[in-house]
């Protein structure tokens, strides 16, 4: 019905998965995540999106066409659909289409909420490791065995100043880079606080570098 090529970002208009419709023929529209030149056009229509409740024509070209739909969970949004094909979508095409943000926003919440409790537990391990205190000593070895991290190695705290980038989402990304895997991050006074290895200190800053550059466009 839809006949063209979805792709699902998150609140930061980073890709979650895309796919396409047989016979979709769209060149590489939706492959490889948002091309920059549309990315100011998308995110005003997704803000659009957000507040008429309705999806929204973000931008549209020789090639195709995109529609975008927000995605809302609670009181904010999570994400949104981006569906880019040829030609515009009829009315009932349009109600298919919207009624999908709610299949996706229930997927979305969940895998929100997932990175919720385990945010909060390595939360509670970062300040259990920055504010020692001999009673919650126990809960934090537990911590640290449950996200196998080795605390009898060296370790290095570095601070990553966010600027004005939310830094709870900043967090989030970073979580998702396999580099960072064998550190343990979290929000800490607007700042995000990374505790790794000494030995991996340099290559954990480069990869910070790396993630503000090419996805938030700031060093």
């Amino acid at each position: 019905l839809l006949a063209g090529r979805v792709l699902i970002v998150d609140e930061g208009l980073q890709p979650i998965c895309h796919g396409a419709a047989d016979g979709a023929d769209l060149g590489t529209a939706a492959d490889g995540g948002i091309e920059e030149d549309h990315h100011d056009a998308i995110d005003k229509a997704i803000r659009q999106s957000r507040t008429s409740g309705r999806s929204v024509v973000a931008y549209a070209t020789a090639d195709a066409q995109c529609r975008v739909m927000s995605v809302i969970g609670g009181d904010s949004a999570i994400g949104a659909i981006l569906l880019f094909r040829r030609d515009a979508l009829d009315d009932m095409a349009i109600r298919t289409f919207e009624g999908s943000a709610s299949i996706v926003g229930i997927v979305l919440l969940s895998q929100e909420r997932v990175e919720i409790r385990r945010s909060r537990d390595v939360a509670a391990l970062v300040r259990g490791l920055l504010v020692p205190t001999l009673h919650d000593r126990i809960a934090t070895l537990e911590r640290a065995d449950q996200f196998q991290f080795d605390l009898n190695q060296s370790l290095s705290l570095l601070l990553l100043d966010t600027d004005e980038l939310k830094p709870s989402y900043v967090a989030k990304r970073l979580r998702s880079k396999s580099i960072l895997a064998g550190a343990i991050l979290d929000e800490l006074n607007g700042a995000i606080a990374i505790i790794c290895k000494t030995q991996a200190a340099q290559e954990t800053i480069e990869a910070c570098h790396q993630l503000l550059l090419k996805e938030f466009k700031t060093n």
